[in-house]
C-alpha cells in the first residue's frame, strides 16, 4: 500500500455534476484514497447528494471528508480542504472535471522514480463546439 492522497474538490451549486468527478476519483487504480469535498454553501441539493455519496465513497475503500462551509470563494474552499485534508500528498480536482483511472497511480509512479516533491499532469480539455487544448508536463 502507498501514500494517502487526499483529493480535494470545492463545490459550489454542482449537484448535478460533481458526482462525476467523486466517482472518477473512485475509479482511481491508486489506494490509498482520501477524498475531501468542500461544499461551498451551495443552495441547491449539494449537502443531499454528499450524504448519499457517502457509503458509495466507503464501500469503494475511500475516506470520505465532506465539508460545508459559507461561501467564500474557491480558493477559501481549496485552504479549508488542505486543513482538513490527512495525506501525505494532495491533489486537485475540479467539480466539474473529472481523471483518466490510472492518473495518480502514474503520478505517483513518476514522484517516487524522481523523488520530485510535486507533480503536474496532462491536461486536456474538449468543449462542444471549441477546439482541443493539450499540454503535457512531467514531474520531476
Amino acid at each position: 500500500m502507498g501514500d494517502l492522497v487526499s483529493v480535494i474538490i470545492p463545490t459550489f451549486n454542482r449537484a448535478a455534476r460533481m458526482p462525476v468527478a467523486v466517482r472518477s476519483v473512485l475509479a482511481q487504480t491508486w489506494r490509498p484514497l482520501e477524498i475531501v469535498v468542500v461544499d461551498d454553501g451551495s443552495p441547491d441539493d449539494t449537502p443531499q447528494v454528499l450524504r448519499g455519496l457517502e457509503p458509495e465513497v466507503t464501500a469503494a475503500g475511500a475516506i470520505p471528508r465532506f465539508i460545508r462551509q459559507q461561501n467564500g470563494g474557491a480558493a477559501g474552499a481549496r485552504n479549508t480542504g488542505m486543513k482538513a485534508a490527512t495525506g501525505q500528498w494532495i491533489a486537485f480536482l475540479d467539480d466539474d472535471d473529472r481523471w483518466y483511472p490510472h492518473k495518480l497511480a502514474a503520478q505517483m509512479a513518476r514522484l517516487a522514480e524522481t523523488g520530485a516533491d510535486a507533480c503536474s499532469a496532462v491536461a486536456l480539455l474538449v468543449e462542444p463546439g471549441a477546439s482541443t487544448w493539450y499540454r503535457r508536463r512531467a514531474c520531476g
